[in-house]
């Protein structure tokens, strides 16, 4: 029986599970049956009659070739094209580099690593020819953290992720099949049999059971969730992506607001006239006590003018020049310049108005705490960043942006030729990240809840709908007009990116 659609991906037909007899392999083998799902298992052992499994059992030495290619036709003989695949299957000897024999070493390669790729060989075009299906590769955090006596096991476990990482880059650029999903799980050490010399010894720390890993892969195969449709990487127990951290401090001051909120923008590692340094404010202007600043005029905030609000006269961003706009760019005394609207070209200097009252008010670390703590889905996170709909909470994003000040700082459509502007946007993609890591199952991996609302903002503009992670973005004059999916953007580790804060 295949299992229902989920989210509008089309439905399993059967899954083949290599190492299903037990560990790891016979969980995922028993959590699929309680779905419905039909399962073949590979495996060089049979599954304990206790299990009382109903899966189709196929016999198979994963380090033969020559047996891994009859073992696939005669399961196409027997029950036609599986529409996914769980390389689950693995060895480990716990030897020394000097103390593996060749013997020992070419027939861990062979099935942690070779039989992956064959398997993929054999079952993969007929998923690409239907521009469906999923190949999920079960790795391990040794892909990242090899300890000694371990090695042969962790190298594979290397080769396992540049196999999936490649496998993404060619499902996407070459054979087109975007519907053919990806996936790799990390776990930590697991309680198989596999270990139980180690945890005999009880000299290791903290580790899972299968029936952990086991649901994280059934969750990628079944959800219908961004882990699964674009390939994210798991780790498995989740904590391991920081998913109980509540504040990160970074050293970085240019990336934490709350750190200038607390120092003043004067003596802030950011503003301080440093080497280092994005300068300070720009030169004072002739301001009185009436020359105020108002910030949203349907719910008014009025805040008092800074010192400065001139040209920015020292370095490393002396009398630079700004070419781009006013398009909207927000005055004292509640005026609006638009005399540079569209493309047009005009020269001028940069200017700077730093506004610390802003940033007690809308960027401190209460409003950045509350943010990450009271917020469960990313419709509620951006609302509250940006300040919701008809209120006079600002948020911390346009917070930010006001507290700079100045022309362009202070318009929103050329707020990119002010220099901070990356600093501060760094910091947006840090805080979506922190929020992110604090329960990434729900906040990076749930269609729900990672991407919910309409394509434009506010809804404003055509076409009136709500997002989803088939929509392409274009990037523009940052990557030459390339368009890429918005699943594709939504991990600092996956597609485009490799990064992380630390």
């Amino acid at each position: 029986m295949a299992t229902p659609s989920t989210d509008g991906i089309p439905p399993l037909n059967f899954v083949v599970v290599t190492g299903g007899s037990s560990g790891i392999g016979a969980k995922i083998v028993q959590m699929l049956e309680a779905k419905n799902i039909k399962v073949i298992i590979l495996d060089i052992n049979p599954p304990p009659v206790k299990n009382g499994t109903r899966t189709p059992f196929y016999k198979v030495d994963l380090s033969d070739a020559d047996a891994i290619a009859s073992v696939a036709e005669r399961i196409r003989s027997d029950h036609g094209h599986p529409t996914a695949l769980v390389n689950n299957a693995g060895i480990a000897h716990g030897e020394t580099i000097l103390s593996v024999t060749p013997e020992k070493l070419q027939r861990l390669v062979s099935v942690n690593l070779e039989a992956p790729f064959l398997l993929t060989q054999q079952f993969l075009p007929d998923m690409i020819k239907n521009n469906h299906g999923h190949i999920v590769n079960i790795a391990s955090l040794a892909s990242f953290l090899t300890q000694a006596a371990n090695v042969d096991y962790g190298a594979t476990k290397v080769g396992l992720l540049a196999f999936h990482e490649g496998l993404k880059q060619e499902l996407r650029h070459i054979y087109n099949a975007p519907g053919v999903r990806a996936t790799v799980i990390h776990p930590t050490w697991v309680n198989t049999p596999m270990i139980e010399p180690i945890l005999k010894a009880g000299t290791l720390g903290r580790y899972v059971e299968p029936k952990d890993v086991a649901g994280a892969v059934v969750r990628q195969l079944t959800s219908g969730n961004l882990a699964s449709n674009f390939k994210r990487e798991t780790t498995v127990p989740s904590s391991f992506n920081l998913k109980n951290a509540t504040l990160v401090e970074f050293n970085a001051h240019a990336r934490d607001w709350t750190k200038i909120e607390k120092e003043t923008f004067e003596k802030s590692e950011v503003f301080n006239r440093s080497a280092t340094s994005l300068c300070r404010k720009g030169a004072p202007l002739n301001y009185t006590d009436s020359d105020v600043i108002i910030i949203n005029s349907q719910y008014p905030n009025i805040f008092p003018h800074c010192t400065g609000g001139g040209c920015v006269a020292s370095r490393p961003f002396a009398y630079i020049t700004v070419n781009l706009g006013p398009v909207g760019l927000a005055l004292v005394g509640n005026k609006t310049d638009t005399s540079g609207a569209g493309c047009k070209y005009n020269p001028r200097c940069l200017k700077r108005d730093l506004t610390d009252e802003i940033l007690y008010c809308y960027v401190n670390k209460t409003s950045f705490l509350t943010l990450l703590r009271d917020t469960d889905d990313i419709w509620w996170f951006q609302t509250i960043m940006s300040g919701p709909w008809g209120s006079r909470d600002i948020g911390i994003h346009p917070g930010a942006h006001n507290s700079l000040g100045g022309d362009p700082g202070r318009d929103f459509w050329v707020s990119p030729g002010e220099p901070a502007f990356w600093a501060h946007h760094a910091n947006i993609d840090r805080v979506w990240w922190i929020w992110q890591m604090r329960d990434p199952e729900v906040r990076a991996a749930n269609v729900s809840t990672a991407v919910n609302g309409p394509i434009t903002m506010y809804d404003l503009y055509e076409p009136h709908k709500n997002a989803t992670i088939f929509d392409l973005q274009n990037l523009g004059w940052v990557a030459e007009a390339q368009e890429v999916a918005l699943g594709e953007l939504m991990s600092t580790t996956e597609g485009m990116f490799c990064y992380i804060y630390e």
